[in-house]
């Protein structure tokens, strides 16, 4: 998912831009916030752990973040741009289908995507939920994010169920990503993803 040129940078003189040198430190550090609020948790996660396993010093860390909490934020957001990437992607290319199979589509695309990338999902689906008042309103903005895009696929459906419904769906689908990762399960989402939609598709026939 980060930019492979972050895995490359050498330490020392390099002669590289040093714009660009920030970039790449900054996509390294963002990884390694994936990779080691996964395996810590957010609250046993200390900078000294997260820059250990970034290869970055200290001075570069507060050269771009201020906090832990602002460098989860930034992790957080970029991971979830590109799983809403994923998604619009998969509606895009589905334009013309009707709206329950871009509905599979979306879930496909999102949980393929959480799959390839497990410490992505853990930090954006459980750890979250412990990374204080910004990460609970980074949580509650991709919720409404999706809610209302379910809202759309509704429209078209049943246009008898409005927001509530469309974020009662969304939340139950939640709900069983939140468990399959908490319990170690991230790589195998994709399976889930026909279930969850064959669900769904189903409460929303009534």
């Amino acid at each position: 998912m980060w930019d492979q040129a972050a895995t490359k940078l050498s330490a020392g003189p390099h002669g590289l831009d040093p714009a660009l040198v920030a970039r790449v430190q900054r996509e390294r550090i963002l990884e390694a916030m994936a990779a080691t609020v996964s395996e810590l948790g957010y609250q046993q996660l200390t900078i000294g752990k997260l820059l250990d396993h970034a290869k970055i010093s200290k001075l570069t860390f507060y050269e771009l973040f201020d906090s832990k909490e602002q460098c989860f934020a930034a992790a957080y957001d970029e991971s979830i741009a590109q799983a809403f990437e994923r998604i619009e992607g998969a509606c895009s290319a589905e334009a013309l289908a009707p709206a329950e199979q871009r509905l599979g589509a979306a879930i496909d695309a999102l949980l393929d995507f959480f799959t390839e990338e497990p410490d992505v999902a853990r930090m954006c689906v459980v750890e979250v939920l412990a990374a204080g008042p910004t990460g609970r309103e980074r949580r509650a903005a991709t919720m409404d994010r999706l809610a209302a895009m379910m809202e759309g696929l509704l429209a078209e459906v049943r246009p008898e169920l409005g927001p509530i419904a469309a974020r009662a769906l969304v939340g139950g689908a939640e709900e069983v990503v939140f468990g399959a990762i908490e319990r170690g399960q991230a790589t195998d989402l994709s399976a889930l993803a026909t279930e969850i939609a064959a669900t769904q598709l189903q409460l929303i026939r009534g």
